[in-house]
């Protein structure tokens, strides 16, 4: 398999030395733009600009890797994959790690090939306490009666047949609806899988269901399982299945394999990991960390709300109330030269503060600087802007901002 690795916010183009895009290849990516939710890539005259989402794409045999770009000069490519799936899992965009991989053993693989193996490696574990089984209701002939009778059947049996019973039962197997899915879920990762270390995880999955029924699944199948009791422990394992399948695409091709948008919107995930970053850094600090919330409206008219507003992040006192509010912001601070928050986003904290009543607010922007956090204050008020560089690879170590900064930050 090929691999191509650009950036977000970048184009590909047909006839470019260093991506040798064919023609086939890029009208599957111009089909699949128009399949994808806007922002993430669309079609140009002679080739596809992605978006600020990141991620992998697959047409044919190629495999189109977007990476985050966090400073004006592109890093590495190897530590920007690193940087990403390990955001993705801060963010829970992705299944947790398998225990001892790290960045460095995911800087070479190919970026489904992550996301493969962190599904085969939870799903193993998963394994490990038994398979899924449920009761399918049957109707066979039998030597013994076991059930309910199926007396029309029954009357109907002649000759050889006298010997045995049609009944009615219930039996508790492994070949069920959950367990189908899985497997042609399981199926598809194999058939895109591009290194040894993928395929044989996937196959020595597909071992263990091989007398399970094979099916075609898609997203409307996996949206309609149930869980109990006995199978809520897999339900983590299923969404992540239902993702996969919501980013196939088998009638979108460009050769015999079908294709793959598997692209995450980067201030989502930034939003999750600054969240997991304010968590990790003030967890003995006595506060609460939320996400997306309190909820709030700017106005009211005639007793009906105006505007909702619902902050990224919110770290909350022992007394409930907001203490610091962060707004993240997937972009470069002072893209123009300034390293200074824009004015649209010095007026929406600003906001924030004026609505929840908090003196402290912060803007964070990623970096691949050490973090540091620059504090202003608005005249004639108590209001304190924070501007906040975090450094997001640095949460490779589990510290991506020094808690002392935290806790000043609250202050």
């Amino acid at each position: 398999m090929r691999r191509l690795e650009i950036f977000e916010h970048q184009t590909l183009e047909i006839g470019q030395a260093e991506t040798n895009l064919r023609q086939n290849e890029l009208d599957a990516l111009d089909a699949l733009a128009r399949r994808l939710p806007p922002g993430v890539m669309s079609g140009t005259r002679n080739g596809v600009r992605f978006g600020s989402y990141c991620g992998v794409v697959c047409v044919g045999d190629l495999s189109i890797e977007v990476l985050p770009k966090i400073e004006r000069s592109s890093p590495d490519p190897g530590l920007a994959r690193g940087i990403l799936v390990d955001m993705l899992r801060r963010s829970g965009q992705t299944l947790a790690s398998s225990s001892g991989s790290g960045l460095m053993g995911e800087q070479s693989k190919f970026l489904l090939d992550v996301f493969i193996l962190s599904f085969c490696s939870r799903v193993a574990r998963q394994l490990s306490t038994g398979t899924i089984r449920k009761y399918v209701a049957l109707e066979e002939n039998i030597p013994a009666v076991r059930g309910r009778i199926l007396m029309c059947d029954q009357a109907r049996a002649s000759g050889a047949q006298l010997a045995k019973v049609w009944c009615r039962f219930d039996e508790f197997v492994e070949d069920n609806e959950h367990n189908r899915v899985l497997k042609s879920v399981l199926a598809k990762m194999h058939l895109r899988a591009a290194g040894p270390a993928a395929r044989k995880a996937c196959s020595s999955l597909l071992d263990r269901f091989a007398d399970i029924t094979s099916i075609e699944a898609n997203v409307v199948q996996a949206e309609r399982l149930k869980f109990d009791r006995s199978t809520e422990a897999w339900r983590p394992i299923f969404e992540e299945a239902r993702r996969f399948l919501r980013c196939y695409f088998p009638d979108v091709r460009a050769g015999r394999l079908p294709s793959i948008a598997l692209m995450f919107d980067m201030n989502r995930v930034f939003e999750g990991f600054l969240g997991w970053t304010m968590r990790t850094s003030l967890r003995h600090q006595g506060v609460k960390v939320v996400t997306q919330g309190p909820k709030r409206f700017f106005l009211s008219d005639h007793q009906a709300g105006v505007l909702l507003m619902r902050p990224d992040v919110v770290v909350l006192g022992q007394d409930h109330e907001p203490r610091l509010i962060c707004d993240a912001k997937w972009k470069r601070l002072g893209q123009h030269g300034k390293r200074m928050p824009s004015p649209a986003d010095l007026y929406q904290i600003a906001s924030y503060g004026l609505r929840y009543q908090c003196a402290k607010v912060a803007l964070v922007y990623p970096t691949l600087s050490p973090s540091r956090v620059r504090t202003m204050s608005m005249p004639d008020s108590t209001l304190r802007v924070a501007v906040v560089e975090l450094d997001v690879s640095a949460a490779l170590k589990r510290q991506p901002l020094p808690a002392a900064l935290a806790a000043d930050l609250c202050q």
